[in-house]
């Protein structure tokens, strides 16, 4: 059985939420990064927004629309998230925290687990 490093496993991270977002919204964001910092997962997309929704920001009304709508989206991929965290790093997930900015095309999703992950990896290199 092959040791992942912590690269690979951000990878995976990266890899799952790009085809949620695709699966979900029919449209995967142009870049997204993960990181493991200790006992946190920290992501962050650029370029999340369907042409319709670009359409949509250029009113009061639209922008809070969008949203509220990907907000929602987010909220409910966190079972999704939840289980693939726990099977992939044997962890539980203890916050989800989230913000988006509809007007730069940016969400950022913070996970807080129940245990350091990055120190396991520190582990491994010594």
């Amino acid at each position: 059985m092959k040791i992942r490093t912590i690269g690979e496993i951000e990878a995976e991270i990266t890899k799952l939420i790009t085809k949620f977002q695709l699966d979900n919204v029919g449209k995967g964001p142009d870049n997204v990064k993960s990181y493991i910092v200790e006992d946190m997962i920290v992501m962050r997309m650029k370029g999340i927004l369907t042409i319709i929704e670009k359409h949509l920001i250029k009113t009061s009304e639209g922008l809070e629309l969008v949203k509220r709508c990907r907000i929602c989206l987010i909220e409910r991929s966190r079972e999704i998230l939840d289980k693939f965290l726990g099977d992939l790093l044997n962890v539980k997930v203890i916050s989800f925290c989230r913000d988006v900015n509809v007007e730069m095309e940016d969400m950022f999703i913070v996970i807080g687990l129940n245990k350091n992950i990055e120190e396991k990896f520190q582990k491994r290199k010594k």
